[in-house]
């Protein structure tokens, strides 16, 4: 038994292969975190550059009271969707965080303790909520213009 091999059970409660496989785990974990920030990002971009799109049409040409309610409905539609589809993945983001919390501190809980991990991802915590809580309140508001406007 190598000097080393005590470490790394202590440390993982397991030997290299168990290490390794939780290294691989956790650079899984944040590149798909990443890429699905990422996504979310872009997504909400196309859905704000789209409802621009319609809006612009909707209120420069003169349209008949029925195709404005049409047009109030598919945008309501659209973001309800939308709404859906960014809870999902925010979900998601929300547990792959929790997981790769788990996994850093299952590769070394000391290194974790004295970086203090746990207080960014507590941090992280409450920025995600505080996010996903401006965003949806932004929609309710944009929706809400936008439906008296398209109503009037």
């Amino acid at each position: 038994m190598s000097a080393e091999s005590p470490v790394l059970q202590d440390a993982t409660g397991g030997g290299p292969s168990e290490r390794e496989a939780l290294n691989t785990q956790t650079e899984f974990l944040w590149q798909a975190l990443k890429e699905t920030a990422n996504l979310v990002m872009k997504a909400s971009a196309f859905y704000l550059a789209a409802m621009a799109a319609i809006l612009g049409y909707v209120f420069s040409h003169p349209l008949a009271p029925q195709f404005r309610v049409r047009s109030l409905w598919i945008l309501m539609t659209v973001s309800l969707l939308f709404i859906i589809a960014v809870g999902a993945v925010g979900w998601g983001l929300w547990t792959g965080v929790r997981d790769l919390e788990s996994a850093q501190e299952m590769l070394s809980a000391d290194a974790f303790a004295k970086l203090r991990l746990h207080q960014f991802f507590a941090r992280a915590r409450i920025v995600f909520w505080v996010v996903t809580a401006t965003t949806l309140l932004t929609l309710v508001i944009l929706l809400t213009a936008i439906g008296r406007s398209l109503l009037e």
